[in-house]
């Protein structure tokens, strides 16, 4: 029986280490000219870039400071989750046939972890903000049968400010740290968040989530 204990501890200890996005990390030759050494965000453009799960703007550019949109937040997420195929063909009108986002918008749809703007409409060009990332890295965190451990208890200041269907999100987000305020506590929900941020969270999220571990309700 001892052994028996023994055996489940070890191999829990060893899937409490294992990346939460799929994909081993790969020593390659780091492109982009606009993310300098020194720079905040630079070791997570890099983790995130030699996974696969990031790509720049261009084939030297990164684009830091630049805001994220729809299209590559799904994008991020299907990478994470070793680009499945899926049977979905996407009901909205205005995903470009071909586009580098297409498969990852009919993947995000029918697992529920992105709407439409409407019935027919998407919007991959719309900004996403800091909210509404922490919705969809929610969704993608039970899709994905993860969790995140709560290290602390604390609100961010602005709390009050987050829209009613992202605080849950926001919340264990922001406990479990993987998500950070942008100074004084504030989580600043309505902000466009940027390229740069969303590197960040994704390696916090990649070496914090876990698999998720149900009760013997037995």
């Amino acid at each position: 029986m001892k052994k028996t204990i023994s055996l489940i501890l070890i191999i829990l200890a060893v899937m409490t280490v294992l990346p939460a996005c799929s994909g081993a990390a790969k020593a390659i030759d780091f492109p982009f000219i606009d993310v300098k050494t020194g720079e905040w965000y630079y070791d997570n453009v890099k983790y995130v870039f030699e996974k696969g799960i990031m790509k720049g703007t261009s084939d030297t550019s990164f684009s830091p400071e630049g805001s994220l949109s729809r299209a590559m937040c799904v994008t991020i997420l299907h990478r994470c989750a070793g680009e499945p195929e899926t049977s979905e063909e996407t009901k909205f009108t205005d995903v470009i046939s071909g586009g580098y986002y297409e498969k990852a918008v009919g993947w995000a749809s029918d697992r529920g972890i992105v709407k439409g703007r409407s019935e027919t409409e998407f919007a991959p060009d719309d900004q996403i903000t800091r909210a509404e990332f922490a919705v969809l890295m929610y969704r993608y965190l039970y899709d994905a049968d993860l969790d995140l451990k709560e290290t602390e208890k604390t609100f961010p200041a602005d709390y009050s400010a987050i829209p009613s269907y992202a605080q849950e999100a926001v919340t264990l987000m922001y406990r479990s740290g993987v998500l950070n305020g942008r100074g004084d506590g504030q989580f600043d929900p309505a902000a466009a968040i940027t390229r740069a941020e969303a590197a960040a969270i994704i390696e916090r999220f990649d070496n914090t989530a876990v698999p998720f571990v149900r009760e013997d309700d037995g």
